[in-house]
């Protein structure tokens, strides 16, 4: 049996001085309390922050013609809907698609998308919202991709019976 020495007070002290992990500070209470994923809770941690993106670029086919109308708060709301083909799947499977509402409150480029129609091909980049409303019976939500930069890239052909008219 190995016997221990003896613990002297100077063995004590050696131990209760003896590195401890580091553990940051919490902020005094007045700062601001950063949440979580916050850029502030990155510094604080010494991360770089992760900037984050919200841009969307879709090619399609419009599948109706393009409205506009005036909300109640005055602004107006041009919509329309594409038709976005997805990447093929299996070989022998048909093709599917998304259908998927794009809206500007832009005036100008509300005119713009106004002059195209149902079967346009185009290119549309915006950033995906989700829209708050209250109807008659219930609060209402709706996601869309708010428009800020459109492209027709090939307009719908003309119908045999309105080229033959002209």
């Amino acid at each position: 049996m190995t016997r221990q020495p003896p613990a002297t007070p100077s063995a004590a002290r050696d131990r209760a001085e003896a590195p401890r992990p580091s553990v940051p500070a919490p902020p005094p209470p007045s700062a601001p309390r950063p949440g979580p994923g916050s850029a502030a809770r990155a510094a604080a941690n010494g991360e770089e922050p992760i900037a984050h993106r919200n841009e969307l670029v879709l090619v399609g086919r419009l599948t109706t013609d393009p409205g506009r109308r005036e909300l109640p708060s005055g602004d107006q709301l041009t919509t329309w809907r594409l038709s976005v083909r997805r990447a093929s799947g299996a070989p022998g499977r048909p093709n599917r698609y998304d259908s998927v509402t794009c809206v500007t409150f832009d005036p100008v480029l509300g005119a713009k998308v106004c002059e195209w129609r149902m079967g346009d091909e185009v290119r549309v980049e915006g950033a995906l919202r989700r829209r708050f409303w209250r109807s008659v019976s219930a609060r209402v939500s709706v996601h869309e991709v708010e428009v800020a930069g459109v492209e027709r890239l090939r307009a719908a052909p003309v119908p045999r019976a309105a080229r033959r008219a002209a």
